[in-house]
């Protein structure tokens, strides 16, 4: 590890060891060199049984990869209280991470920018906002949710939410239905909708396989819109008003979606 963890000096990691030991020092600011890449399965195969701690105050992965990462019980990302600040974390890729728990746990405010996500997931939730809103912007995640996993606990009347922002969540296996508050703002949320998760969208396209008999709520503010795919609605699907229904056809209709203020926003 070299620099010296300030913003004009940040700490350069390239090995999973000085990786954490940089990340959970207290307003550091840490830079993987261009091209890293850390297979997990060459340094820890049987997987992590602790808290990864988050402190630093940016950690810019320069299109880096962590691949392989395995927690098991016990282990995660974890962004506790004991720091102020909020973390930036960004041009990371977390490929074919699994989690036996949730794997963020996040107690601060926070931003994952320009970032990709994949891999599975068990515990009660993937994402775990136990005190503060988090943002994931220019984000692609793709999950597999195991054993009626939450993608997100956090809820919307104690102003905790994920806000997601032109980024594209994508969710497979068995998602857990119940859960809080997921901002969508310019992004699209495609594969299983977890069905009582309540939505705020700005201008974002719900693409997902919606249960019978599904009440699906959501809202945006004046001007903004939520579109969702209405030819992926099982039997008995309701929404409110504030959802605009498009259909695959329409979906293939160019001057239709102009006229509907569609496509969205999303980089």
């Amino acid at each position: 590890m070299t620099g010296t963890g300030t913003q004009a000096d940040p700490y350069i990691v390239s090995t999973w060891e000085d990786f954490v030991t940089a990340i959970g020092t207290e307003q550091a600011y840490v830079e993987f060199p261009e091209n890293t890449i850390i297979n997990m399965n060459d340094v820890i195969p049987e997987g992590i049984d602790e808290m990864i701690y988050i402190k630093c105050t940016q950690f810019d992965a320069k299109g880096g990869e962590i691949k392989n990462l395995f927690f098991t019980t016990g282990g995660r990302f974890i962004m506790d209280t004991s720091v102020n600040t909020s973390t930036i974390i960004k041009n990371l890729k977390l490929i074919n991470m699994r989690a036996d728990d949730e794997g963020f746990r996040l107690f601060r405010n926070g931003k994952m920018q320009n970032c990709i996500i994949s891999g599975s997931f068990g515990g009660e939730e993937m994402f775990d906002l136990s005190s503060n809103s988090f943002v994931l912007e220019g984000c692609s995640v793709n999950a597999q949710l195991q054993n009626g996993t939450k993608f997100t606990a956090s809820y919307w009347n104690d102003d905790r939410s994920l806000n997601v922002k032109n980024s594209i969540i994508n969710l497979s296996g068995s998602v857990r239905s119940d859960g809080g508050t997921l901002v969508l703002n310019n992004s699209i949320l495609q594969g299983k909708i977890p069905t009582t998760l309540f939505y705020t969208f700005y201008n974002s396209f719900i693409d997902c396989i919606v249960p019978a008999n599904t009440s699906l709520s959501g809202g945006g503010y004046t001007n903004d819109k939520g579109y969702i795919n209405s030819s992926k609605f099982e039997e008995g699907v309701t929404t409110t008003n504030q959802y605009i229904r498009i259909t695959n056809e329409q979906l293939q209709d160019v001057n239709y979606l102009f006229d509907i203020g569609f496509p969205i926003g999303v980089d």
